[in-house]
Protein backbone atom coordinates (compact mmCIF):
# COMPACT_ATOMS: atom_id res chain seq x y z
CA UNK A 1 0.00 0.00 0.00
CA UNK A 2 1.53 3.15 -1.33
CA UNK A 3 1.39 6.14 1.05
CA UNK A 4 0.07 9.39 -0.67
CA UNK A 5 0.67 13.05 -0.08
CA UNK A 6 -3.21 13.43 0.78
CA UNK A 7 -2.65 10.34 3.79
CA UNK A 8 -0.14 12.29 5.54
CA UNK A 9 -1.63 15.99 5.00
CA UNK A 10 -5.26 14.06 6.40
CA UNK A 11 -3.47 13.24 9.29
CA UNK A 12 -1.14 16.17 10.21
CA UNK A 13 -2.89 18.97 8.23
CA UNK A 14 -0.14 21.70 9.86
CA UNK A 15 2.45 19.84 8.01
CA UNK A 16 5.15 21.88 6.89
CA UNK A 17 4.90 21.86 2.92
CA UNK A 18 8.27 22.18 2.09
CA UNK A 19 9.29 19.57 4.26
CA UNK A 20 6.37 17.57 2.32
CA UNK A 21 8.72 19.06 -1.16
CA UNK A 22 11.60 16.79 0.54
CA UNK A 23 9.41 13.90 0.28
CA UNK A 24 8.04 13.72 -2.51
CA UNK A 25 10.86 15.30 -4.48
CA UNK A 26 9.28 17.76 -6.98
CA UNK A 27 6.89 21.17 -6.47
CA UNK A 28 4.68 19.86 -8.47
CA UNK A 29 2.53 17.27 -6.53
CA UNK A 30 -1.07 16.77 -5.74
CA UNK A 31 -3.12 14.59 -3.14
CA UNK A 32 -2.53 11.29 -5.22
CA UNK A 33 1.45 12.14 -5.20
CA UNK A 34 3.35 8.96 -3.81
CA UNK A 35 5.29 9.50 -1.03
CA UNK A 36 8.56 7.02 -1.29
CA UNK A 37 9.17 4.46 2.21
CA UNK A 38 12.59 5.39 1.86
CA UNK A 39 11.82 9.08 2.30
CA UNK A 40 10.32 8.95 5.04
CA UNK A 41 12.23 6.33 6.93
CA UNK A 42 15.63 8.97 6.29
CA UNK A 43 13.01 12.17 7.50
CA UNK A 44 14.07 14.26 10.42
CA UNK A 45 11.91 17.12 9.68
CA UNK A 46 10.11 18.51 12.78
CA UNK A 47 6.99 15.44 13.05
CA UNK A 48 9.47 12.33 11.94
CA UNK A 49 8.17 10.24 14.82
CA UNK A 50 4.61 10.99 14.55
CA UNK A 51 4.83 10.29 10.55
CA UNK A 52 7.15 7.26 11.09
CA UNK A 53 4.61 6.01 13.30
CA UNK A 54 1.54 6.65 11.16
CA UNK A 55 3.25 5.30 8.46
CA UNK A 56 4.23 1.81 10.27
CA UNK A 57 0.48 1.66 11.18
CA UNK A 58 -0.64 1.96 7.60
CA UNK A 59 2.40 0.24 5.69
CA UNK A 60 3.58 -1.77 9.06
CA UNK A 61 6.63 -4.45 8.84
CA UNK A 62 7.46 -2.95 5.03
CA UNK A 63 8.01 0.26 6.58
CA UNK A 64 9.95 -0.66 9.81
CA UNK A 65 12.16 -2.14 8.14
CA UNK A 66 13.30 0.20 6.54
CA UNK A 67 14.48 1.85 9.42
CA UNK A 68 17.20 2.25 12.22
CA UNK A 69 17.51 0.10 14.53
CA UNK A 70 17.47 2.60 17.36
CA UNK A 71 14.54 4.03 15.52
CA UNK A 72 12.56 0.84 14.55
CA UNK A 73 12.20 -0.07 18.40
CA UNK A 74 10.49 2.83 19.42
CA UNK A 75 8.48 3.07 15.96
CA UNK A 76 7.19 -0.53 16.65
CA UNK A 77 6.62 0.34 20.46
CA UNK A 78 4.53 3.37 19.12
CA UNK A 79 2.49 2.29 16.83
CA UNK A 80 1.58 -1.25 18.35
CA UNK A 81 2.84 -2.78 15.31
CA UNK A 82 3.30 -6.73 15.48
CA UNK A 83 6.42 -8.35 14.59
CA UNK A 84 7.38 -11.64 13.79
CA UNK A 85 10.22 -13.30 13.52
CA UNK A 86 12.14 -15.98 11.58
CA UNK A 87 14.13 -18.30 13.35
CA UNK A 88 15.64 -19.29 10.33
CA UNK A 89 17.19 -16.54 9.57
CA UNK A 90 18.36 -16.13 13.22
CA UNK A 91 19.99 -19.66 13.19
CA UNK A 92 23.32 -20.12 11.89
CA UNK A 93 24.84 -23.38 10.71
CA UNK A 94 27.45 -24.35 13.03
CA UNK A 95 30.02 -25.62 9.97
CA UNK A 96 30.10 -21.67 9.33
CA UNK A 97 30.31 -20.00 12.30
CA UNK A 98 34.30 -19.19 12.23
CA UNK A 99 35.42 -21.26 15.80
CA UNK A 100 34.18 -23.91 14.23
CA UNK A 101 36.30 -23.68 10.85
CA UNK A 102 39.69 -26.19 11.30
CA UNK A 103 42.36 -24.05 10.58
CA UNK A 104 45.69 -26.29 11.36
CA UNK A 105 44.48 -28.72 8.52
CA UNK A 106 44.35 -28.40 4.48
CA UNK A 107 41.65 -28.82 1.82
CA UNK A 108 43.98 -31.55 0.90
CA UNK A 109 43.93 -33.63 4.03
CA UNK A 110 40.61 -33.64 5.02
CA UNK A 111 39.59 -37.04 4.50
CA UNK A 112 36.46 -37.92 3.24
CA UNK A 113 33.94 -39.08 6.06
CA UNK A 114 31.59 -41.13 3.89
CA UNK A 115 34.42 -43.37 2.28
CA UNK A 116 37.14 -43.20 4.98
CA UNK A 117 39.70 -42.32 2.46
CA UNK A 118 41.55 -39.06 1.30
CA UNK A 119 40.10 -37.21 -1.53
CA UNK A 120 41.79 -36.64 -4.50
CA UNK A 121 41.29 -33.27 -5.90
Amino acid sequence: MAITVGDIYTAFPTFNPKDMIALVGTENFNGRSSVSLSKIANYKGGMAQELSVFVAQKDGKTFTNMLSYSKREAVIEAGAIKQTENNKDKKQDKKSIPSQIPMDKSVFDIKNTKKGKTSNF
